[in-house]
């Protein structure tokens, strides 16, 4: 079972092709006992269904600096229990809330957790989109995803001056962290 969409303006202008997605492991498996090619029968299922956005903001001291935007999303595959992806990374901002909110900061902090991420990312660019949030807002936002992975590496993806991922890949080593900037 997949639950993968599309963006809901993009499926109703241009359709939706069926897709397969194969379980890494699977994949791994039938190619190592030899599988080159596989025949594939589809049973599609087209449901309209909602979700939601939980949000939280402990305003700053200072109004007119941008926020730091804390996220994660809490939906999964079916199938899978989600842990890794993504309740870790809830679980991670939900921490970051209790510590950050003991004390008042400069800056403005927004805590998001976002529902449909499976399916694109609807429910951030929802977010987004309803509260008209503009790069002069927002300082930076971390997006926590899968971040108790049983893979054992992290991977920081930036649209960044390249100096962000070397400040936070140097800054992770000096706790003890190996993590790859991208």
């Amino acid at each position: 079972a997949k639950s993968d969409g599309t963006f809901p303006h993009f499926r109703q202008r241009f359709g939706v092709l069926p897709t397969v997605s194969v379980p890494y492991m699977d994949a791994w498996r039938w190619r190592r006992n030899g599988v080159d090619r596989l025949r594939v029968r589809l049973d599609l299922e087209h449901k309209e269904s909602h979700s939601v956005n939980v949000i939280a903001e402990i305003p700053g001291r200072e109004a007119t600096l941008p926020a730091l935007t804390l996220t994660s999303h809490f939906d999964t595959q079916p199938g899978n229990c989600g842990a890794d992806d993504n309740a870790g990374g809830v679980a991670c901002v939900l921490a970051l809330a209790r510590v950050f909110g003991r004390q008042p900061m400069r800056r403005t902090l927004r805590f998001a957790a976002f529902g449909a991420e499976e399916q694109l990312s609807v429910g951030a660019a929802d977010y987004v989109r309803r509260n008209r949030i503009t790069p002069a807002d927002t300082g930076l936002v971390l997006n926590f995803d899968s971040v108790a992975s049983h893979l054992g590496h992290y991977v920081l993806w930036t649209a960044a001056d390249e100096r962000l991922p070397r400040f936070a890949v140097r800054t992770l080593a000096k706790k003890g962290i190996d993590a790859d900037g991208q």
